[in-house]
């Protein structure tokens, strides 16, 4: 996954762990069941065309892997309505203060399913849920952490020599 896409999947996970939904478990199962860089169905590559678009016109129905990790990218667009979308039997109530999901919070196949985004009088219906913390023995940290040690360079008196590291000088 692009840098840049990553951060907005980091983004995605962290807002919805501070609604109290199990963001890293999303985002590991997105990482692990689908293809990242399928943009047909990217729910982080679609969160941040909605972003650049400013606008959720003719987005949706779409079909999307992993569709919770798009509800934190629709809040911006909330305003003083609240936003619903429904796949399958979930629902996510999303207000400009926060969101709810009513049903399963995962995709339990793994394949692309159909989303709907419509508005309702409903108001208030944000987040009721502290922030929590995900479980760093969780199975999805250990995906999570399994992944970013992808991105490590090589512990070597070569790689060392290419500018890895601090070398001597680790001053912050």
């Amino acid at each position: 996954m692009p840098w840049g896409l990553a951060e907005e999947a980091g983004f995605a996970a962290e807002r919805l762990e501070a609604n109290g939904i199990c963001g890293a478990d999303a985002l590991a199962s997105y990482l692990q069941n689908a293809d990242p860089l399928d943009t047909a169905h990217s729910p982080v590559l679609l969160g941040t065309r909605l972003s650049d678009a400013n606008s959720t016109e003719n987005q949706f129905p779409a079909l999307i892997n992993e569709p919770i990790l798009i509800v934190p990218f629709l809040q911006d667009f909330a305003g003083d309505k609240t936003l619903v979308l429904s796949w399958g039997a979930t629902r996510a109530l999303i207000t400009a203060s926060g969101f709810s999901v009513e049903g399963p919070q995962l995709a339990a196949s793994g394949e692309p399913v159909t989303c709907e985004l419509s508005t309702t009088d409903k108001s208030g219906s944000g987040s009721d849920r502290t922030s929590r913390v995900p479980d760093e023995r969780s199975d999805a940290m250990r995906i999570l952490e399994d992944l970013a040690k992808k991105t490590y360079a090589p512990a070597t008196e070569e790689s060392r020599a290419k500018g890895a590291g601090a070398g001597l000088n680790d001053n912050d």
